[in-house]
């Protein structure tokens, strides 16, 4: 896995999903996976082969706040809260990362 450094060395990714009114671990996920972006879906499939239904509502780190994910957790009925993932590519051009981007679907600009 690329390491933060800029090296590679072999690693592992855990996530966790909790309740956050119960105060209780709902999810545990571990990947070789580098990045967060795709994970919440397996984990919001976790959650509903545990409980039987699917949270409607997800806090979740901007990592895991990417375009596909947004899509796919509406379509699914579980609603997305988190703050803007910063562009690097946006942010030294002046760019608003809260303004509509190339490539947003409705759904993606309605979440920025």
């Amino acid at each position: 896995m690329k390491i933060g450094d800029g090296g590679t060395r072999p690693a592992l990714n855990v996530q966790f999903a909790s309740d956050c009114d119960a105060r209780i671990i709902v999810g545990v996920e571990v990947s070789s996976e580098g990045t967060n972006g795709g994970r919440l879906p397996p984990m919001l499939d976790q959650f509903e082969q545990r409980y039987g239904q699917r949270p409607g509502t997800a806090i979740v780190d901007p990592a895991f706040a990417t375009k596909a994910v947004d899509k796919e957790t509406k379509q699914l009925r579980t609603e997305v809260i988190s703050s803007i993932p910063r562009s690097k590519q946006l942010i030294p051009h002046g760019i608003d990362p809260h303004e509509r981007q190339k490539g947003d679907s409705d759904e993606y600009k309605s979440f920025r």
